[in-house]
C-alpha cells in the first residue's frame, strides 16, 4: 500500500469508529475539535481536522496547529501494543511539533483513537488489509 493509502486507511477507520464506537468517536471529536494537524508519512502530507462532528482530510494547505511525521509501521506497533506512544516518540518513530497545548491535545487524540479502534469489530479487517499491504 503506498503511503498515500495510509490516509485512505485513516479516513475509512474514522467512518468505522463513528459507526461502531460512537462514544469513542465523540470523545475524539471533542478533544480534537478546532485542531488542524498536518500528518506526514513517507513524504505524503495531508491535513486532518474535525468540523463539528465530521472528520476532514484535506490537502497540505494552510497553517496547522500540529505537525506530525511518522514511520508507516508505527501505526501497527501502537495498535498491536508493541510500543507505547511515549516510546514511539522517544524512538523518533513519531515526531510531533507545535505549541504545548496543541501537542497535548494531539497526543490525547491518538490515545482516544487507538482506544476506540481496538474496541471496534470493523476495525479488525480494515487493520488486517493495512497490515497485509505493508508486508507485516
Amino acid at each position: 500500500m503506498p503511503e498515500r493509502d495510509f490516509f485512505d486507511f485513516l479516513a475509512t477507520s474514522m467512518t468505522v469508529l463513528e459507526r461502531e464506537a460512537p462514544v469513542g468517536y465523540r470523545a475524539l471529536e471533542s478533544r480534537l475539535s478546532g485542531l488542524r494537524a498536518r500528518l506526514e508519512s513517507g513524504g505524503v502530507r495531508r491535513v486532518v481536522s474535525f468540523d463539528r462532528s465530521r472528520f476532514l482530510l484535506g490537502d497540505d494547505s494552510g497553517s496547522p496547529d500540529v505537525d506530525a511525521a511518522f514511520e508507516r509501521g508505527v501505526v501497527l506497533e501502537l495498535v498491536d501494543g508493541a510500543t507505547s506512544l511515549d516510546q514511539a516518540i522517544l524512538d523518533d518513530k513519531l515526531r510531533v511539533r507545535g505549541a504545548v497545548e496543541a501537542v497535548e491535545r494531539f497526543y490525547d487524540g491518538i490515545c482516544l483513537y487507538v482506544d476506540a479502534a481496538v474496541r471496534s469489530p470493523g476495525f479488525v479487517p480494515l487493520l488486517e488489509r493495512y497490515r497485509d499491504s505493508s508486508g507485516r
